[in-house]
């Protein structure tokens, strides 16, 4: 069925029948690629953002298995980032020490894993 249909719309024969407006793809296109209405309305209302991320952050004191939250005590550090294998064990030894903090506190709350 796809290859039937494929075929009669690369047919010639309806190529003839209904030529293309290179004038009006011209228009459509560019109109898809570069709107320029919608790259100058943006606004960058600081005060508006500000409120909402007040709006939504969590307490402080939030219960951390709430949130389940673990962040690294140190930065990863790649001495050649173009070394995937570097690159990837960095993750890796990142993601353990990680989940090692995590059992902890899991341990620590008699939540079992």
């Amino acid at each position: 069925v796809h290859g039937e249909y494929f075929a009669a719309m690369s047919s010639s024969d309806e190529l003839e029948a209904n030529p293309i407006d290179e004038a009006e793809y011209e228009r459509e296109v560019a109109a898809y690629l570069a709107p320029d209405e919608m790259k100058t309305n943006y606004i960058n209302n600081v005060a508006a953002m500000e409120e909402k991320l007040q709006e939504i952050r969590l307490p402080r004191d939030f219960p951390w298995i709430e949130t389940l939250v673990i962040t690294s005590a140190r930065p990863t550090s790649v001495p050649n980032i173009e070394n995937d294998q570097e690159r990837e064990k960095a993750f890796h030894d990142q993601a353990l020490l990680a989940t090692m903090q995590a059992r902890e506190l899991l341990d620590d709350l008699g939540v079992p894993h």
